[in-house]
């Protein structure tokens, strides 16, 4: 029992450490690169700052159904202000009573 339970601690922790997502420093990125990597990857979180973070998407496809694109700029090493793409935020819903 205790060999089963081992194999499946360390398979869940595999499966965790896969899918995980690494940051990216935008900082270190030129704008275009950082453009350029979202359009590859169709999602990126990078690291926007010591303590702040952001994930930059391509398009509604990488968003939750009830989510639209919202253009996002964030810092790059050569701008302060680089549209990299969007931002999923929530759809507002406004309903008649």
């Amino acid at each position: 029992m205790k060999k089963v339970l081992f194999s499946l601690s360390v398979a869940l922790t595999v499966i965790a450490m896969g899918t995980a997502q690494a940051r990216t420093s935008s900082l270190a990125l030129s704008c275009s690169s950082a453009r350029d990597l979202v359009q590859r990857s169709g999602a990126v979180l990078f690291d926007t700052g010591p303590h702040t973070f952001e994930r930059i998407v391509s398009s509604a496809r990488f968003c939750e159904y009830d989510e639209i694109l919202e253009e996002r700029w964030i810092p790059t090493a050569d701008t302060p202000h680089c549209v990299a793409g969007y931002k999923c935020i929530p759809r507002i819903s406004i309903t008649d009573d």
